[in-house]
């Protein structure tokens, strides 16, 4: 009995024991999460210090020439060798290459010759054409009457053709009573007589017998005196044809008669024949005054204008540069080349020259660092804001020296724009921002060593100030349109405060009112933050 008195007790006990761990363990929970509440979260607080600051915005830049020259000389000439290749430094002053001045100078002794040539058998031709003068007149009075011929035949057979054509070829008569004897015996006419049949032969024979046809006299004499004056202008035409054209040569008349069918505007061409076949020493002269001024433009060297990098070498030994003296082929030309033949005996032709510059070279003792920059950025970039630059190790500094005024945009309708900028597309079309150009030189020493064309990384100082209150970057947060940052109190809890930021930097930004040195300023807020939370501080004061 006692046994089970015992056990009984040891069980009584247990359960006491454990109710009163149980209710401990419970009013320890109740107190820490409902009395004394979750512990403070913990912060990094700063003082707000005074100092200097400066933002600036890193961009990659395209190396490119401060300048370029595309050389060449003015007249054309043969190159005899060239100096430099794609690559090559110079200075200004270096031989590019030189250049063959004996042909020019050849072009113009063969001018001056030919003009002395065509002034002395001038003089013979005007001795000559006093001893033919009077040949000439009887020829000159011969073709005026050929002329007087031909525009009197023209001129009455446009006359009798028209009258020709108003006239009958024959004329018709009839007996004045013929209505009334067809009348009268289609009367007594009767189908159904015996003498039908001769009844209807009688009145043919009347009306046969009533008309008469016969050919109209002054219609054959009008298709005679057309075929006279046809026979007239026939015998005219090609005297007159061969007297305009002998002043030039006897085998002009054939180009001058395919000219007459196919060439819309004659007298023009045959005026312009007359200045330039007409008058040969006029075309002498002229020619050799060209030569002349090709000799005096000629030069024996192609020099470096402007230290830099050889970029392109369009030029080699044997081939010809410069301005190309070749003369364009007018209706004239084409005009007198069957009658005149090879055109290049008058000086019209020449061995062509290339267009292109002899020596491009780039300036790249003063290289410049060109990139596009967005709307938004370009309120941030002004002309000389100062910039650093780092490349391979080497570092370099500069400014800023321009910025456009357009956006590279083809609808501005602007081909210097489109040389000058890469184009742009527009937001919504293209899915591309439109973009400014900016450009900024690149100072310091061994600049040569920079590869033009490569990118360089560009940092622009774009603002600056001196002894300003300055926060840590990561303490300000945004909300909207303000700005503000969290401080703690004397409680240590959370106060929200709003303030006007100045600069920014990478580590800082400028306070420029809201905020004052003793604020105690959160350096690690956080988004679930609110104000009024009890926090406990790390670090800081």
């Amino acid at each position: 009995m006692s046994f089970k008195n015992t056990n009984t007790e040891n069980r009584v006990r247990r359960r006491i024991f454990i109710g009163i761990a149980v209710a401990l363990v419970l009013s320890f929970l109740v107190y820490y999460f409902f009395l004394k509440g979750p512990a403070p979260y913990k912060v990094t607080i700063a003082d707000l210090q005074a100092g200097d600051i400066s933002s600036k915005m890193y961009v990659k830049a395209q190396i490119k020439p401060g300048a370029s020259i595309s050389q060449t000389i003015k007249i054309k000439q043969k190159v005899l060798a060239v100096n430099v290749k794609p690559g090559d430094q110079v200075n200004k002053g270096d031989i590019l290459m030189t250049l063959d001045r004996q042909e020019v100078q050849v072009q113009y002794d063969n001018a001056k010759k030919s003009r002395i040539s065509i002034e002395n058998s001038n003089a013979a031709k005007k001795k000559a054409a006093a001893a033919d003068s009077i040949k000439q007149a009887a020829q000159q009075k011969e073709y005026s009457k050929q002329v007087s011929n031909l525009t009197g035949a023209l001129t009455r057979i446009v006359t009798n053709i028209a009258l020709l054509s108003a006239t009958p070829s024959t004329n018709s008569t009839f007996q004045s009573d013929l209505a009334k004897i067809i009348q009268d015996q289609l009367a007594n006419y009767n189908p159904n007589s015996p003498n039908a049949q001769q009844q209807i032969q009688d009145l043919i024979t009347a009306i046969t017998s009533s008309v008469s046809v016969s050919q109209n006299p002054q219609y054959q004499t009008i298709l005679a005196n057309l075929n006279k004056d046809i026979a007239i202008l026939n015998a005219s035409l090609p005297k007159v044809l061969t007297g305009l054209g002998g002043g030039v040569t006897s085998g002009l008349t054939s180009g001058l008669t395919s000219g007459l069918a196919v060439s819309p505007d004659l007298i023009n061409q045959l005026k312009m024949l007359g200045l330039n076949v007409s008058d040969p020493l006029v075309s002498a002269i002229q020619q050799e005054k060209s030569a002349k001024e090709a000799l005096d433009n000629s030069v024996i060297e192609l020099i470096s204008g402007m230290s830099g990098i050889v970029a392109e070498v369009n030029a080699t030994p044997g081939s010809y540069i410069g301005t190309d003296t070749t003369q364009s082929s007018s209706s004239v030309n084409s005009l007198l080349s069957g009658a005149l033949g090879d055109l290049s005996q008058l000086g019209l032709s020449n061995n062509s020259a290339s267009t292109k510059p002899a020596i491009t070279i780039y300036d790249n003792l003063n290289p410049k660092a060109v990139f596009q920059i967005s709307q938004f950025d370009s309120t941030r970039i002004d002309k000389g804001m100062s910039v650093d630059y780092q490349q391979n190790g080497h570092t370099y500094n500069g400014t800023v020296t321009f910025k456009s005024k357009f956006v590279a945009d083809s609808s501005l309708g602007s081909n210097a724009a489109s040389s000058l900028l890469q184009q742009a597309g527009i937001v919504g079309l293209t899915g591309q921002e439109p973009q400014l150009l900016v450009e900024m030189n690149i100072l310091g020493s061994n600049l040569t060593d920079l590869t033009l064309g490569f990118l360089i990384d560009a940092e622009i100082n774009t603002a600056s100030a001196k002894n300003v209150i300055k926060l840590p970057a990561q303490a300000m947060r945004k909300e909207i349109s303000s700005y503000y940052v969290f401080v703690v109190d004397e409680n240590n809890r959370l106060v929200k405060k709003n303030f006007v930021p100045g600069i920014q930097s990478d580590m800082y930004v400028e306070v420029l009112s809201g905020l004052t040195a003793a604020d105690k300023v959160v350096t690690n807020p956080t988004n679930t933050m609110v104000e009024g939370q009890k926090v406990s501080l790390q670090g800081g004061k």
